[in-house]
């Protein structure tokens, strides 16, 4: 069981300001920004342009539920069409469903309209130009696109609409079939939903009283304010109203969605918020049991359970850059049969793809057929003390050469891996640092055997820093900080 230093990211100093330009929406995995200050229905229009102009056939669109999307999405549409691509509109649609969509389709593209889990003023795209999310220099061909309208193809398309929702829903049903015959041996398996607001609202509960599972709803009206909680449903500080009602209904399993329904966090049946990175595991274990030798990836910022698990269990595990584009092009690059994140994407070889829901069905499962309640598997689990996303401001330019740096001084004597930052594997743990790609900041995690080993770790590494860097996270990590965090969990 992992057991962290604070429950929520630790930030020292200001967030970066916002970028003025709408150029600045162009992220490293998909578009992103503040509607409509940095992104607009004309900017829309243009992105539509720009990516119809890549596509050689048709494409498959859908929204969230913001209050913006409606505007954003019928620009797009727009520009899509003008470039003589046939789009097929889904409406309003979880970003799982979406993907399926572009199987099910069998279109080239896909364009889903959300800020996935920031807040009810930002808006994006999240797309794909084939089989796989875009890479770098894919997006950054859109954005340059985008802007220069002299390289946009001409065409007229059409638009289609079409429901997708029930397609998935019997999809989804028949693949769990099962699990009615497994309930009704147990006699009933309770669920807690929280949709937070978010694209699986009403949709996720009667998909699963299909198959039998006891379901009370929270949260479960469509609304792009999210006016209960946050649509990040990676952070704990979040899920206080979903972790009361399965303690107070007794639950067997509590589940919150983000805002576009990609992304999962598991509440177990003591009212306890699950971290991610145990619940790879737990499909890790499961999944391997069936396909010895596979193949599993994880983001680099994943605890020492994930790959503990896989060398237990004869596994290949293969670690990645944080990122749902990074993890998912490599489960498909190298026809892994599970990828997981801690943000709460899990990645199944069978579908070549994430899906929240498909998450949820076969977390079900294992504990129906091992008939064991979640809270007595995750005690089964190791024991690690390992610290949140530790964000300290540094506005240097000299950023990356640090990084390099100790890299360079480290590597002699201990593993690094560097695909992602610098990650130092010492005895007894390890310590992370990255440069962040949007923000004049260095993120750093630690993980150890003990909670003194995280200090310890930290305080290895801070001699390579900038003095008021070294100085935030000793105030952050200091002996006492870390034992009290520790004992209140």
């Amino acid at each position: 069981m992992l057991i962290f230093t604070d429950k929520s990211t630790i930030i020292s100093g200001n967030s970066a300001g916002k970028e003025g330009m709408s150029k600045g929406v162009f992220k490293k995995c998909d578009i992103r920004g503040i509607y409509p200050d940095e992104l607009n229905p004309d900017l829309a229009l243009r992105i539509g342009r720009a990516i119809g102009t890549k596509l050689t056939s048709g494409c498959v669109v859908a929204g969230d539920v913001r209050p913006s999307t409606p505007k954003l999405k019928d620009s797009l549409i727009k520009g899509l069409i003008q470039t003589g691509c046939e789009v097929v509109d889904v409406g309003i649609a979880p970003t799982p469903v979406v993907y399926f969509a572009k199987e099910k389709l069998n279109v080239e593209g896909a364009v889903i309209v959300t800020a996935s889990h920031n807040p009810p003023e930002y808006n994006g795209f999240k797309f794909m130009l084939g089989d796989i999310p875009p890479t770098d220099r894919e997006i950054e061909e859109i954005k340059k696109i985008t802007f220069n309208r002299s390289t946009i193809k001409k065409g007229k398309g059409r638009v289609y609409k079409k429901d997708i929702l029930i397609p998935y829903e019997q999809w989804i049903t028949k693949r769990f079939s099962h699990l009615s015959s497994l309930i009704n041996k147990k006699g009933k398996f309770k669920v807690i939903v929280d949709a937070g607001n978010g694209c699986w609202s009403g949709y996720a509960e009667r998909i699963m009283r299909k198959v039998n599972i006891d379901v009370f709803s929270i949260f479960s009206n469509p609304d792009g304010n999210f006016p209960n909680r946050s649509p990040n449903s990676a952070l704990e500080e979040n899920l206080t109203a979903v972790k009361n009602e399965v303690s107070k209904n007794k639950a067997d399993l509590g589940i919150a969605f983000d805002g576009d329904g990609d992304r999962v966090s598991f509440i177990d049946d003591e009212g306890r918020f699950v971290p991610a990175d145990e619940i790879i595991s737990l499909f890790v274990r499961w999944i391997l049991s069936s396909h010895p030798g596979g193949k599993i990836v994880y983001d680099i910022k994943c605890s020492s359970i994930v790959p503990d698990s896989v060398k237990k269990m004869g596994g290949l595990a293969l670690v990645e850059k944080s990122g749902h584009t990074y993890i998912k092009s490599r489960l498909i690059r190298e026809n892994a049969i599970f990828g997981g994140e801690i943000s709460g994407h899990f990645f199944f070889g069978e579908l070549k793809r994430d899906d929240a829901l498909f998450a949820c069905f076969l977390l079900i499962e294992i504990l129906l057929r091992k008939k064991e309640k979640l809270s007595s598997l995750r005690k089964n689990l190791p024991s690690y003390f390992i610290t949140p996303d530790i964000r300290i401001k540094y506005k240097g330019k000299d950023r990356e050469r640090i990084v390099k740096e100790i890299s360079s001084f480290f590597k002699s004597s201990y593993p690094v891996e560097e695909i992602d930052g610098v990650k130092i594997k010492f005895e007894d743990g390890w310590g992370l640092i990255r440069v962040s790609v949007t923000e004049p900041l260095f993120t750093f995690r630690f993980e150890s055997t003990g909670k003194e080993g995280v200090l310890r770790i930290a305080q290895r590494l801070i001699p390579h820093l900038p003095r008021e860097v070294g100085e935030k996270i000793l105030q952050i990590l200091d002996k006492k900080y870390i034992a009290d965090k520790i004992n209140n969990q």
